[in-house]
């Protein structure tokens, strides 16, 4: 046939790659001098230097304040009587002169004979009563002739005597009731039972230690009056502790799941156990209430840390409770008849893209990883997702190497959904499209489009009634059969036609039996078979087959391609590829980058294939930001930065 117009022109190529860099020119002259820079920050301190000679004494300090006075010394024994002096001799009697003093006493005589004894003289009066002296352990504290007893003793005086009684003080042995605020400053050991009906304070290190197998080693009781109060607080204030750091791989206290001994796990507070118990270790009972909390976890600055943690060693196998009908694991959580959330994990602030509410994950070979049973379910849904405008329902993704279904949707074991590696869908039913719009069927590239050509035995495409279009030629490879009538409003042969032999038509052309054209039919007037089952339109060449079409070879669309009166209209789909080399993207961020692409041209939509998948550094989408070139997002999924896999990516466009 005549040669076809010239084709529009094509995009501008990409932009050559950059000449190698030119010699280096000769040296400029000195440029003048810059201005002062500014003052830089100041250097780091330096070294202390030597210590100095010591300096002069001081000056004598005030004398300090007399000291208490020191306890009276004993008193000293009593010296040996002097010698009597000997008697003077008598002197004239002198006229009486004034009283000399008294002569020494002479020497006693020889005692006399005992006189009658006289009668008894009257009691003289009672002296003052002398001090007593009062010791602590052996040391005298004072000597004081009043003794006072406070702070708890009793002091009673009967008849006779002074009764001082400590019954209201504790004792080392027997059981107390203990009343009243008191405060423990040293280490407290309780070894029987210990009942405390005021508020307590122990500043020291308190054990309680009772070898009890039945009964309650420690119990906390506040009766049935407690309002906004608390049974038990444990306040460590600010203390910045270490006990139970799982990250620090030298804490004896890590726990053996973090690489401590086993039984190591210990935290500010601690409930442990070494025996190989079959109860509960740490029970919290609360049957009657119906709106409080039983356990309240509060950690508003945790960032890193965990606010739970569950360390599990061996093989775990809980799979069945011994209530009937119930299902066990190693954090458990059962109810009966609900209208609320049982399990409810909830976040209203932003998330990063690479966090997750709720991750599961395991190296399991076997089993499920998440598995949902609700076979009593009716008119409920035993998974729901709830989107906004954006996002993804669901998402999954394989390593390359993956052999398996991506989905698998089953009735009574048998397929009717089922989804393979490389995108093969089988369907166990019948596929049915929009009730008010088009149902569009189309290839994502410049492909064939095959149904029913492997294994189907009778292809029907249509309804009776409505006009079947066929929008590019068509071509059949076998037999056309045209089972209704056919009417040809118009058929022009301009030139020889052989039917079955040399024949030539200047006028109708009836034929009753089958037709061979080995050669081509040219008709220059609308063609329209059996009322409207197959036309082609002269003016514009429009086909309209409203029967079943079968095409077998290779379909070109020179002039595009539309499927459906309201489907997008194509006028190339075409494959590219180049190597690209992308660079780093930070960590948990995404970041475009743009590589060379000769032909793509802006308005392109465009499917991207990469050589392979780095796990940590996805491709997120892909874009034609400008003439033969392809910006292409890549996402860092980790806390890291990550370098997106380089090779040959194919590029798959819509024009």
């Amino acid at each position: 046939g005549a040669a076809g117009a010239t084709g529009a022109a094509g995009a501008t190529g990409a932009i050559g790659p950059t000449g190698a860099a030119g010699a280096t020119g000769a040296a400029g002259a000195t440029g003048a001098a810059g201005a002062t820079g500014a003052i830089g920050p100041t250097g780091a301190a330096g070294a202390t230097g030597a210590a100095g000679a010591t300096g002069a004494a001081g000056a004598t300090g005030a004398a300090g304040a007399t000291g208490a006075a020191g306890a009276t010394g004993a008193a000293g024994a009593t010296g040996a009587a002097g010698a009597t002096g000997a008697a003077g001799a008598t002197g004239a009697a002198g006229a009486t002169g004034a009283a000399g003093a008294t002569g020494a006493a002479g020497a006693t005589g020889a005692a006399g004979t005992n006189g009658t004894n006289g009668a008894t003289g009257a009691t003289g009066a009672t002296g003052a009563t002398g001090p007593i002296t009062v010791k602590k352990d052996g040391t005298t504290v004072g000597a004081e002739s009043t003794l006072d007893f406070i702070n708890g003793f009793t002091v009673t005086n009967p008849a006779g005597k002074i009764v001082i009684d400590g019954s209201g003080f504790v004792h080392a042995t027997g059981n107390e009731t203990i009343a009243g605020n008191k405060t423990f400053t040293g280490n407290t050991s309780i070894g029987g039972d210990l009942s405390v009906t005021g508020n307590t304070t122990f500043t020291g290190t308190t054990s309680v230690n009772n070898a009890t197998t039945t009964g309650t080693a420690s119990s906390i009781s506040t009766g049935n009056g407690l309002t906004s109060g608390q049974a038990f607080n444990v306040n460590t204030g600010s203390s910045t502790f270490t006990t139970g750091n799982t990250q620090d791989n030298t804490n004896a206290t890590r726990g053996f799941f973090y690489g401590g001994t086993a039984n190591s796990y210990t935290g500010a507070n601690t409930f442990s156990s070494t025996g190989n118990f079959t109860g509960t270790l740490v029970a919290l009972t609360a049957d009657q209430t119906t709106a409080g909390t039983v356990l309240g976890i509060s950690a508003q600055s945790l960032t890193t840390g965990k606010a739970i943690d569950v360390s599990l060693g061996t093989l775990y196998s809980g799979t069945t409770d011994s209530v009937a009908g119930y299902s066990i694991g190693a954090v458990n959580v059962r109810a009966q008849s609900f209208t609320g959330n049982i399990f409810n994990v909830e976040a209203h602030g932003a998330g990063g893209a690479s966090a997750n509410l709720a991750n599961f994950r395991s190296t399991q070979l076997a089993g499920q990883v998440l598995n949902v049973n609700a076979t009593a379910l009716t008119t409920g849904t035993a998974v729901a997702v709830t989107l906004g405008t954006q996002g993804t329902g669901f998402y999954l993704n394989t390593s390359a190497a993956y052999t398996g279904n991506l989905i698998q949707l089953r009735m009574n074991g048998a397929d009717r959904l089922k989804v393979d590696q490389a995108g093969n869908t089988t369907l166990g039913g019948t596929l049915t499209g929009p009730a008010a719009a088009t149902f569009t069927i189309d290839s994502g590239g410049l492909n064939n489009i095959n149904i029913g050509g492997l294994s189907a035995a009778t292809l029907n495409l249509g309804r009776t009634g409505q006009s079947q279009a066929l929008l590019g030629n068509g071509t059949v490879a076998g037999t056309f059969a045209v089972t209704g009538a056919t009417t040809l409003s118009t058929l022009a042969v301009s030139g020889t036609s052989t039917l079955t032999g040399n024949t030539t038509v200047g006028g109708t052309l009836g034929v009753t039996g089958a037709t061979t054209l080995s050669s081509t039919l040219a008709v220059t007037g609308d063609v329209n078979v059996n009322s409207g089952k197959f036309t082609v339109t002269a003016a514009s060449g429009n086909t309209i087959v409203a029967g079943t079409l079968n095409v077998t070879g290779q379909t070109t669309a020179t002039g595009g391609i539309q499927i459906g009166s309201t489907g997008t209209a194509y006028t190339l789909v075409k494959t590219y590829s180049a190597s690209i080399t992308p660079t780093a993207v930070g960590a948990s961020t995404s970041a475009e980058q743009t590589f060379a692409f000769a032909g793509l041209a802006v308005g392109d939509k465009v499917i991207v294939n990469p050589p392979g998948r780095t796990a940590a550094c996805p491709m997120s989408a892909a874009r034609v930001s400008a003439a033969n070139t392809l910006a292409i997002t890549f996402v860092s999924l980790d806390q890291v930065p990550c370098t997106p896999l380089a090779g040959t990516y194919t590029v798959i466009a819509f024009r």
